[in-house]
């Protein structure tokens, strides 16, 4: 998890530019971040982004509703400083009919995706969507 967090940062000029692109109904854009409570943290994603170069900050609403984070709520206005980014991803709508969405960052998505299809090949249950 750790590697993918660290990849995430790394590549959050590709996101920015993304950001600073004209919206458009064919992509949905969204950030997630580690929020700190009084003794334990959390990562939720927070939708309709924006970036604050001059603050290095990402502003948006909050997507999740807290579990650990009792200060935070579902649809709350939420900033927080670039080097709390935990991810990112930029979907793009198929452009063909029958066609799967196309995704860009989301690594700890994929990492949290394989970690459940490793729990349930060990307990000997298959995998939705038959991934690997």
């Amino acid at each position: 998890m750790n590697k993918a967090i660290a990849r995430a940062r790394r590549e959050l000029p590709t996101f920015q530019r993304y950001l600073a692109m004209p919206p458009s109904p064919n992509r949905s854009i969204e950030v997630k971040a580690e929020f700190f409570g009084s003794k334990t943290s959390e990562h939720m994603w927070i939708t309709h982004p924006r970036w604050e170069a001059r603050k290095n900050t990402f502003s948006g609403t909050l997507a999740n509703t807290p579990y650990f984070v009792k200060s935070l709520k579902l649809g709350q206005k939420v900033t927080v400083p670039a080097h709390d980014v935990s991810d990112w991803l930029v979907e793009f709508a198929p452009v063909r009919r029958g066609a799967r969405p196309r995704a860009l960052g989301g690594y700890t998505i994929r990492v949290l995706s394989q970690m459940e299809a490793d729990a349930r090949a060990a307990k000997g249950q298959p995998t939705p969507g038959g991934a690997k």
